[in-house]
């Protein structure tokens, strides 16, 4: 697998694309795991 495909949700699981919100969804999955502490304290 390769560093791209490593932060997707499904990975290469499907013969399709991700839909366009799914990869916006994944690109923010990096700067949510950094700031989830933030996001639950509510700051």
């Amino acid at each position: 697998m390769t560093k791209e495909n490593s932060n997707k949700i499904w990975g290469e699981r499907f013969d399709e694309k991700p839909s366009n919100i799914m990869t916006q969804i994944n690109a923010s999955i990096d700067i949510d795991k950094c700031l989830y502490a933030q996001n639950i304290a509510g700051v």
